[in-house]
């Protein structure tokens, strides 16, 4: 096959209209009407660039088998069916599969915040965690615990049955304790808050309510069981009662600070939290009923 060795200048590809049926190897041409540059290796037919500058991948002669890269909006590139048309800068429906594997670190070894959207997998804590801008959240907005196993002592508030719900009775002025045991589950990420939800209701319609827990740290191989070392005591903020009789009303209180420690020490997977619960000095005349039934932890 003869050579040649000089400087082509002004010269342009052949055009065809549709792709050649044979196949000669080496062969380049525009395929005006796909408006697409072609190169053939003697198999296939394949483009290099479109004047879209929308990539295609797969050589597919049916063209929604094959995918595109859209700019559906700035800074948002999607993956379309091949004969997908539509416009740049608008978010298309016609989505194609995407099989990969999301980032994995350690815990310890993640990457810094700041890119909102971003999802990573924690392998030893075996946990997907997303990027809000500021921090790691667990997807799906945090674990939480219910049926919470509650311990009477000598000065419980009375059990009793009212609306088909078991409530414990919490009287104005009365020193009263429920008790239960929290165990730090092995999905926790250390540095998030536990919060304790518990909901109640009363027959008042005007005062105020309010719950107090005393959370004691207990970390096993470290501390006796009871152990008051670590401990951390939560009030919330006065609620005001108005409306209907017997509104059933959520309350939080947290166990931990808002970096996940109880007086200054990190809480991690796997350790226990004692709580104790009872009313705090509020106004409410009434008896306070506490669904301790539907009291839930929440690992945020």
């Amino acid at each position: 096959m003869p050579k040649f060795y000089s400087e082509l200048q002004e010269a342009s590809l052949e055009h065809l209209s549709s792709d050649p049926g044979t196949s000669v190897s080496g062969r380049f041409y525009v395929n005006t009407t796909e408006a697409r540059i072609k190169t053939d290796d003697g198999t296939d037919k394949r483009a290099l660039l479109r004047n879209d500058q929308k990539a295609v991948i797969g050589n597919s002669g049916t063209a929604s088998e094959n995918i595109r890269l859209h700019r559906g909006a700035a800074g948002v590139i999607q993956l379309v069916t091949g004969d997908d048309a539509t416009a740049e800068g608008t978010l298309s429906t016609n989505i194609n599969q995407l099989s990969s594997r999301i980032e994995n670190y350690t815990d310890a070894g993640k990457p810094a915040t700041g890119n909102a959207g971003r999802i990573i997998y924690i392998t030893d804590l075996q946990s997907f965690l997303g990027d809000n801008g500021s921090q790691y959240v667990p997807l799906g907005g945090g674990g939480g615990s219910g049926s919470l196993q509650w311990i009477e002592d000598a000065q419980a508030p009375l059990p009793t049955t009212e609306n088909n719900s078991q409530v414990y009775l919490y009287e104005n002025g009365l020193t009263q304790y429920l008790y239960v045991d929290v165990k730090v589950p092995d999905s926790y990420l250390s540095g998030r808050q536990i919060n304790l939800k518990l909901t109640y209701y009363t027959p008042d319609t005007s005062n105020t309510v309010q719950f107090k827990t005393t959370s004691t740290l207990i970390i096993p191989g470290t501390d006796a069981i009871d152990s008051v070392t670590n401990q951390r005591l939560s009030i919330n903020s006065p609620v005001s009662l108005s409306g209907a009789a017997n509104l059933l009303r959520v309350v939080s209180l947290d166990l931990t600070s808002t970096t996940g420690t109880i007086n200054s020490v990190a809480v991690s997977p796997g350790d226990l939290i004692k709580v104790r619960l009872t009313r705090a000095s509020d106004s409410a005349t009434s008896e306070v009923r506490a669904l301790v039934s539907s009291a839930e932890v929440e690992f945020s």
